[in-house]
């Protein structure tokens, strides 16, 4: 049966998803490995901003130890952009699970 209120209840709750997506996808995250040799800086939709690597703290000449370690730092920081998008998400749907929102 056709309800307009949960229609309309529905059409709320994905322009709202849709605003704490942007919201989470314009936000800065970082994350860093090796004791903070290398860090790096990312927006909440994945696109990288900055690698820094901490010549002090690293062997320069060891490219696979460094390639590992900006992997690293990489994982850290998209792991803490995907919690705060789920963490917005579960605030609009109230812990709700919506297959296939994001």
């Amino acid at each position: 049966m056709f309800n307009p209120q949960m229609m309309q209840n529905f059409n709320k709750m994905k322009e709202d998803l849709k605003d704490v997506q942007d919201q989470v996808y314009q936000s800065i995250f970082y994350g860093q490995s090796g004791g903070s040799a290398v860090k790096v800086k990312i927006k909440g939709n994945k696109q990288v901003l900055a690698v820094d690597i901490d010549k002090n703290k690293v062997d320069v000449e060891d490219f696979d130890l460094i390639g590992d370690m900006v992997v690293a730092a990489m994982n850290d920081a998209i792991k803490k952009a995907d919690a705060e998008l789920q963490s917005a998400i579960e605030s609009v749907t109230q812990g709700m699970s919506i297959p296939g929102l994001f």
